[in-house]
């Protein structure tokens, strides 16, 4: 299950975002998703710096969101005591973040001027998109909204990005207002699966070869039962018509032996495709489950996509046996 936090932020005298349109829009493309289930959306409001402490604490957020301000001397504004401003600085705050790499995967600075001072930051433990510049609040919604709508149906963080950031240049904005990503090395293994399988062991196999492992187990389905089905016609014709043209036993019976003692094969090979649909759906969770992990040993990414690989030989051994 991956978690993500969104926290809106607007102080009491900084200009309305209207922050609501926003986590609206990410709540809609979550419900709209084909992957909803796999995401836990939770949002906090007025957020303080205890605040978000407890809420890093208790719920652990895979991604954190932070709509709001920020100025062009590195600061993002959060909320204090009693709802007015609190300037923090954002070099600061992201060193303060990475006392939650263990969970925190990618960092969502929706804010101006977000990335002033981090923008050359070396080694961060999580992805972090966010502003060079002052961003209108209408591109801000219409960049987070195609970033989550493509990650909620199974991009990773970078595609997602890149995707979002396309739609935003459709709109013919400088280059300096649209949102940047400081991409972590440290995570690039994760996301960087899907062009080809198995070429590196540090590197998991892809969503979309699990995917279409199992469409190409239930193609083969379909293909045994249809066999299946002409074999056993065949064998019943056969039947009948040594029951009309023969008195005897014997050409019954091997007339109709013949094809159904065949019908064995393809129903046990479609059984076994069966059981490996089961086995690539449980890859599939495995996959998820090591997503939500900061970071992966070369050794448990090359024996994850072994086992895949050899869910299809094993398949035939078993049915050879």
């Amino acid at each position: 299950m991956i978690k993500i936090l969104f926290i809106k932020v607007n102080p009491i005298g900084t200009k309305n975002l209207r922050l609501g349109n926003e986590e609206n829009e990410i709540r809609n493309a979550l419900q709209a998703s084909t992957n909803r289930d796999d995401f836990e959306f939770h949002t906090r409001d007025a957020v303080t710096i205890e605040d978000l402490h407890r809420d890093l604490e208790q719920i652990k957020p895979n991604i954190l969101h932070i709509s709001g301000h920020g100025n062009k001397e590195g600061v993002l504004f959060f909320n204090d005591s009693e709802g007015y401003k609190k300037e923090i600085n954002v070099l600061e705050f992201c060193d303060y973040l990475n006392n939650y790499k263990a969970h925190v995967t990618c960092v969502f600075l929706n804010a101006c001027f977000s990335l002033n001072g981090i923008d050359t930051l070396e080694k961060q433990h999580a992805h972090i998109i966010g502003m060079r510049d002052e961003i209108p609040n209408d591109t801000a919604v219409k960049f987070a909204k195609a970033f989550y709508t493509s990650h909620f149906n199974g991009k990773s963080v970078e595609e997602s990005f890149n995707t979002a950031k396309s739609i935003v240049r459709m709109d013919d904005y400088d280059e300096d207002l649209i949102p940047k990503l400081l991409a972590s090395e440290h995570l690039i293994k994760k996301d960087d699966d899907d062009d080809k399988l198995g070429e590196s062991k540090l590197r998991l196999i892809s969503e979309a070869e699990i995917e279409n492992a199992k469409i190409e187990s239930k193609q083969n389905i379909k293909e045994f039962t249809i066999w299946m089905i002409v074999l056993g016609t065949i064998a019943v014709i056969g039947t009948i018509f040594s029951i009309i043209y023969d008195q005897g036993k014997f050409l019954t019976t091997v007339s109709s032996a013949g094809p159904t003692s065949i019908i064995f094969f393809p129903f046990r090979w479609r059984m076994t495709e069966k059981e490996c649909i089961n086995a690539i759906a449980e890859m599939g969770i495995r996959r998820l489950q090591f997503l939500e992990r900061p970071q992966l040993s070369d050794t448990e990414i090359e024996t994850f996509n072994k086992q895949f690989f050899k869910i299809r030989e094993l398949k035939l051994k078993r049915w050879i046996k």
